[in-house]
């Protein structure tokens, strides 16, 4: 199964990224969240302290456990996704994107790009989908 990675301030949180999530979960692409933000410190305050990302996640049907906050990891997001076979990762941030570079095989895309959709739909149709 494919997967790939969105960031979500800046990125799953538009309106249009929520769509192509959607459009890709319902072709069995597997969509996972990975955000900058920490985790609560008290798991009960986690819904709430992050509601908008919930929100979303359950909107699209994106399960817990593939939302992923980095933050009081001390991980970045790049060595996270290393090691975990994302095809592409989705992400308004630079410093990200040459994080990603340097680390890993996985493919940053910028969503401030006019074609971020156009490029990840390119590297999902070269895996067979």
């Amino acid at each position: 199964m494919i997967k790939v990675s969105f960031d979500f301030d800046g990125t799953l949180a538009l309106p249009e990224v929520q769509e192509y999530a959607a459009y890709l979960i319902s072709i069995g692409i597997d969509v996972w969240i990975t955000t900058a933000r920490s985790r609560a410190v008290y798991k009960e305050l986690q819904r709430s302290l992050h509601s908008d990302i919930y929100e979303v996640s359950l909107k699209l049907g994106i399960p817990d456990d593939k939302i992923n906050f980095m933050g009081l990891d001390f991980q970045s997001k790049a060595e996270w996704l290393k090691d975990h076979g994302f095809v592409w990762h989705l992400d308004d941030d630079p410093y990200e994107h040459k994080e990603i570079i340097r680390l890993c095989a996985t493919i940053p895309i910028n969503v401030d790009w006019l074609y971020w959709k156009a490029s990840c739909s390119e590297y999902i149709r070269l895996l067979g989908y």
